[in-house]
């Protein structure tokens, strides 16, 4: 197991640390590699360093940036059992830290408590990105929450939520007290997601990134398309990024139906240049989405976004794109007959997507969120804001 120890020749001794555990590999590419990064830093400028806990070692840039800022970190297992939880606590021990934050870990593992208490930590804070699919929950993991939800929010002082819906799931479930329950919405970096220097948007082309599983609703689209082809409406093009259990599945199913318009492109390094070719990008996901950084991307991007109206979907889209039900492919089908007709309409969802994105989903108002409930944990931000 890889760890780092602290660099005392290049960072004055702290007078706090920090400790991050997230299920997750820092890569330094995307937008969470950023938030984590760029939040490092800004801990460090008020006097607390990093450890972090990571489920994979970080790429080789990734440890470079991470030494620059003083941070240290070490690999652990996930999903926590009760063993790895024990692990990281006794590994976070030795920091003495000042407040402890998971990423991708649910404030009903059971885990959380046991790292709390075998680090000694006086508070930890969860960021909930929690997505939850559509459909009813098994007996069993109904009374596996029902116990869980007894212990786990005795230990948690701070339930950070990346959207409104997920915070006011929390609040719903009466789990959580609501002055323990806040939302920090998820961002994106602005100046990398912008609009085309140039006209390079093919007009009437749609595209759909993220995994291909029912889950996403790529079958969905898929059948608007059929929907829209059998209607004698076939001058569009769509472009499906990602993979999932249910590609080979949808293939068949455009290679059955003559959709000789849909293209699979697989994974791709980045996606800026496919949102600047894009005319409308389509978020058609049944599962309760809770935030959907897709979407965000593409409003920065300029493209029309057309989405379900799961989770968080209507919080991010607003009135800067277009929603259907869902779960409905027949109204899916006739949002999409109604854009592809009407350019103009298109053009003012462009210009309406960007505006909101820039007001509401940058990456700086995500991290001065964070980092502000963090100080408030830890009964900083007043020392702070005099300063």
């Amino acid at each position: 197991m890889h760890s780092n120890s602290p660099s005392k020749a290049t960072h004055s001794e702290p007078h706090g640390w920090i400790a991050q555990v997230l299920h997750f590999r820092l890569h330094s590419a995307n937008t969470m590699d950023e938030f984590l990064l760029k939040t490092c830093r800004s801990i460090l400028e008020k006097g607390y360093r990093t450890v972090f806990c990571f489920n994979a070692e970080p790429s080789a840039q990734a440890r470079e940036e991470l030494e620059s800022l003083g941070a240290v970190w070490f690999v652990e297992k996930f999903p926590l059992s009760m063993g790895s939880a024990y692990r990281i606590g006794r590994r976070l021990r030795s920091y003495r830290p000042n407040l402890l934050v998971t990423h991708f870990v649910s404030p009903f593992e059971i885990g959380v408590p046991i790292m709390k208490l075998s680090s000694g930590c006086p508070k930890i804070v969860i960021t909930d990105h929690t997505s939850v699919a559509a459909g009813a929950e098994s007996k069993f993991w109904k009374v596996q929450r029902r116990l869980r939800s007894k212990i786990c929010p005795l230990f948690i002082d701070r339930i950070i939520g990346v959207s409104a819906f997920v915070s006011g799931k929390r609040v719903k479930e009466q789990t959580f007290s609501p002055s323990k329950v806040t939302h920090v919405s998820n961002g994106v970096n602005l100046a990398r997601f912008v609009p085309p220097n140039f006209n390079i948007r093919k007009p009437r082309s749609l595209a759909f990134v993220g995994s291909i599983n029912r889950s996403k609703g790529v079958d969905l689209l898929l059948e608007a398309v059929l929907g829209l082809k059998t209607k004698g409406e076939n001058e569009f093009t769509v472009r499906i990024v990602g993979a999932g259990v249910d590609e080979a599945s949808m293939k068949d199913y455009c290679a059955r139906n003559l959709l000789v318009n849909v293209e699979f492109l697989g994974f791709i390094k980045s996606i800026i240049g496919l949102l600047q070719e894009t005319d409308i990008v389509v978020i058609p996901s049944r599962s309760h989405e809770a935030f959907c950084a897709v979407a965000a991307e593409a409003m920065s991007s300029e493209c029309c976004v057309v989405a379900s109206d799961a989770g968080a979907l209507p919080e991010v889209v607003g009135d800067a794109g277009v929603l259907f039900p869902s779960g409905s492919a027949a109204q899916l089908e006739s949002a999409l007959r109604e854009l592809l007709a009407a350019p103009e309409h298109r053009e003012e969802l462009r210009k309406k997507a960007r505006t909101r994105a820039l007001a509401f989903f940058s990456i700086e108002k995500m991290i001065q969120g964070h980092v502000a409930q963090y100080l408030d944990v830890m009964g900083e931000l007043s020392n702070q804001e005099e300063k």
